[in-house]
Parts: structure tokens; sequence; C-alpha cells
């Protein structure tokens, strides 16, 4: 019988605490999405709308979308591809610039994958240089409502803003969106969304 040597013992003893580690966050992060549902699901409901101060984390995110359409670059996506094998580790998001925004240039969006820098090394996934840093931050989260035939626009954003303002808040970065759920409200299909608007206080 073959005695391993300490070095060998030490190395599939990383490997399977690694294994144990991601698996730990893999079912915490499912948990964390369906208790994230369930409250949204009241509050969409209850027809409630709420703002709160939050941390979000450092991020990466891998852009692969300009608004809805696909970017035609054949390199990014086997990178994509890459980040989609780890759902719901990442998860997909829009994030509207904030020059956009204050109308210093058209309105648009772009999608993009994303990863925590701390689930990042637990998964490290390959890194284009395309991939952006979002560093953590002071964030007042809410729910957008939108026609499920609407694009994202600026009226979208607008009572976030508002309650920006009225709360001596100032918009500090670009805005992030997540998509929640679609339901038939009057006969009519419509999206729902958390975003997040990264504040600086006046």
């Amino acid at each position: 019988m073959k005695t391993l040597s300490n070095e060998s013992l030490q190395s599939a003893f990383s490997e399977k605490i690694l294994e144990q580690k991601r698996q730990i966050v893999y079912e915490e992060e499912k948990l964390k999405e369906l208790i994230r549902f369930q409250r949204y699901y009241n509050l969409i409901e209850r027809g409630e709308s709420f703002y709160e101060e939050v941390a979000l984390p450092e991020l990466l995110y891998l852009p692969h979308s300009m608004k809805d359409q696909l970017m035609q670059d054949e390199d990014i996506l086997p990178y994509v591809r890459a980040w989609m094998e780890l759902l719901p580790v990442t998860f997909y998001t829009r994030w509207v610039p904030k020059a956009s925004i204050e109308k210093r240039e058209p309105f648009h969006y772009y999608m993009a994958l994303c990863i925590s820098k701390e689930n990042l090394a637990l998964w490290p996934v390959p890194l284009p240089p395309c991939v952006r840093t979002s560093p953590e931050r002071k964030c007042i989260h809410t729910i957008l409502r939108k026609n499920h035939e609407e694009v994202l626009s600026g009226k979208h954003l607008d009572q976030g803003l508002m309650y920006l303002e009225k709360n001596g808040y100032r918009l500090s970065g670009d805005v992030m969106t997540m998509y929640i759920s679609s339901r038939i409200e009057q006969g009519q299909k419509v999206n729902y969304h958390y975003a997040y608007f990264p504040v600086e206080t006046e």
C-alpha cells in the first residue's frame, strides 16, 4: 500500500475543503435568492413601494449586450458561456451609466453577467479585458416597474431619482438593475426589476 506524502495529503485536503466551501456558498446563494423573491413578491402583491439604504459588495461584471442586442464579438462568447455555467453564483444585470442618466450622453444601458469579488475567490472564472469592476458602495435599493413591451428608459428611473433628491442623496455612479419577475395586471404583462442607485450624502 502506497503512503501519500504530506504534500499530497495537504493538496487533497485543500481540494476537498474548496469543494465543500463551493457547495455551501452555492446553496447559500440559492437560499438568498429565494428569500429575496419571497420578500419582493409580497411587496409587489401589496403594491407597496420601498426604498432602503444597503451596502453593495465589490462586483466584477462582464458586459455582453448593448440594450438587448448581443455584442457581435466572438472573443467574448466563450467567457459568457463560462460565466453562465456558474449561475446563480453569477447573475444577470443591467447597468445604466451615470452620464446617461444625467443626460450628458444618449440614454442607453448594457447587460452583463456579474460575480462578487468574494465568490470570485472560490470560482476563478476567466476574466477577459472587457471585465469591469464596481467597488463596494452605498446604494438606495428599490423596485422598478415597467410594461413588458417597453424598453428600459430614463422614465423608469425617475421615481428613484426623485427619492434621492428629496432625501438628501446624490447619485454617485452607474445604476444596476436585476429582473425579478413578470405578472399580468389588468390584462397587460408587467415586468418588475430591483434597482441599486449608488449614492453619496449631500
